[in-house]
């Protein structure tokens, strides 16, 4: 009679399988988390909790296999040094940076005398706005060209 294979997924390593556990736990941690970045502390505390006792020790590297494994099948998105988006929930800016998505459309407002003096970039799209007396209108070039010239300045440094 046959053996039974232990069912696993292979990772980029050949000798460093997921155990099927692990990709059920990832599954859930994934449900869980909506438009929330999580860290890789927060994967293998997940994994921890639901660990068989001979993997306990072992929770830390297996959860880094298992970021490894869903970055290369386009589950999950850098969001900065240290941590992580599902794609799903994310937007790409033109640097190539990732920001969470939220659910819900929110609003941002200024309050001011002076809308004129407030320019807004969407760093998805490139647009610029500038702030007029009842909404924000596209920017015209004097005002691309001082929001340039500000960014260029030495940190610190006013007029």
């Amino acid at each position: 009679m046959a053996k039974a294979k232990r069912k696993t997924v292979r990772t980029q390593s050949a000798r460093s399988p997921i155990p099927n556990w692990a990709l059920k736990g990832w599954t859930e941690f994934r449900k869980g988390l909506g438009a929330q970045p999580f860290s890789l502390g927060e994967v293998s505390a997940f994994l921890f909790a639901i660990a068989p006792a001979s993997w306990k020790r072992s929770t830390r590297s297996l959860a880094f296999r298992l970021l490894s494994w869903a970055r290369a099948q386009g589950e999950i998105v850098p969001c900065d040094d240290l941590n992580w988006l599902l794609r799903k929930h994310a937007r790409r800016l033109t640097s190539g940076r990732f920001v969470p998505e939220h659910a819900d459309i929110l609003r941002l407002q200024v309050r001011t005398r002076c809308p004129e003096k407030y320019v807004l970039v969407d760093l998805e799209r490139g647009d610029v706005w500038q702030g007029s007396e009842k909404s924000w209108k596209a920017a015209n070039d004097g005002a691309k060209r001082e929001v340039s010239e500000i960014l260029k300045r030495p940190k610190g440094r006013a007029v």
